[in-house]
């Protein structure tokens, strides 16, 4: 990153001078956390897949939660009085800085994770009558030619690690071994994912996206905002949150408790909160996230491996343990109202 790049957008937002500036590591974006004469902000050059509409829906939806007592970003409006701003080949936005504890996934404290489940459902809530595009992760009816794809890139892995000397090469082979198994039966198990109920969200809301604050803590990064299923935000949220899910293990009597809390802020359909396992079986099986670059020899991120073979973990478990899953749910849930 050159200095001055940096120096042009913090004049444009009128901040002062520069001095300290640190990689903001943790964002998928460019972001930095810069330290000016006024204050620290967070400056986020935007990725080319976003639109400006995407950008600005973010500004706006932050805003909804500030105002309703859900503590968010707070973004600066340019010298233009815009929010964001296009500077040479750059658009680029500017927020404060929210100070506080971040946590990595599965360190959630326990009271962290609990105000993280109202606080989805709140979300929902106040978002119910938003008009957010539908995201198109979720293949409702599988194809079979997607699934071969699928079986076909894990067997090619399977033959790449046999020649390498990559250190996880046995456990890569395993986990692809037993994906191809379940993939080859996925379309033997057919089951009606339309019937989820799909509804305006944040998109990506988990622990990584928290930002604790004392006793309470504050929800960030907006861009993905979107419609999706509403009950695999709040699978996928505890999964990835929980202490108790370490290493790709679905705890159930954990996941209950969040479910608990959630439905005291939001209501979603018995059939949702009853299947919501099995939306993120089907939707983390199908994914080939973590392993592309075994493919083509170039995996070389750590935590991106590790990522890959939790979410093989996580599809195991919630297989091992679905009847005592559904046993759990059905005694705690099965007699509410649709």
């Amino acid at each position: 990153m050159s200095r001055k790049r940096l120096e042009a957008c913090i004049k444009a937002y009128g901040l002062g001078s520069i001095g300290e500036v640190t990689p903001a590591s943790i964002s998928s974006s460019e972001c930095y956390f810069v330290a000016t004469t006024t204050g620290k902000w967070v400056v986020k050059f935007i990725e080319p897949k976003f639109t400006n509409a995407d950008v600005l829906q973010e500004v706006r939806l932050a805003g909804l939660l500030n105002d309703s007592g859900i503590q968010s970003s707070v973004f600066k409006r340019s010298l233009d009085g815009d929010y964001m701003s296009t500077i040479g080949q750059d658009r680029v936005t500017v927020q404060a800085l929210i100070e506080g504890q971040t946590f990595e996934m599965n360190q959630g404290p326990p009271w962290l994770v609990d105000q993280a489940a109202s606080t989805l459902g709140r979300i929902h809530r106040l978002f119910e009558s938003e008009d957010l595009k539908e995201r198109d992760l979720f293949q409702y009816k599988i194809p079979e030619s997607f699934v071969a794809k699928r079986i076909s890139q894990f067997e090619q892995i399977i033959k790449n690690a046999e020649a390498s000397d990559w250190e996880e090469r046995h456990q890569l082979m395993e986990d692809a071994r037993w994906r191809i198994a379940q993939l080859s039966s996925l379309l033997e198990r057919p089951f009606p994912y339309e019937k989820f109920s799909v509804g305006p969200s944040h998109g990506d809301f988990n622990i990584l996206q928290l930002i604790a604050r004392g006793s309470k803590f504050a929800v960030i990064d907006l861009t993905g905002a979107c419609s999706l299923p509403l009950a695999w935000e709040v699978v996928r949220s505890y999964t990835y949150s929980s202490q108790a899910c370490k290493n790709g293990h679905f705890d159930i009597k954990g996941y209950v408790a969040y479910w608990r809390l959630y439905l005291e802020q939001f209501r979603l359909p018995r059939f949702d909160i009853l299947n919501a396992h099995r939306l993120i079986f089907a939707q983390i099986l199908l994914s080939f996230f973590g392993f592309y670059g075994y493919l083509d020899g170039t995996m070389s991120n750590t935590s991106l491996k590790t990522f890959g073979f939790w979410r093989t973990n996580m599809c195991r478990s919630i297989l091992e343990q679905g009847k005592d899953i559904d046993k759990a749910l059905h005694e705690a849930f099965g007699t509410l109202k649709e």
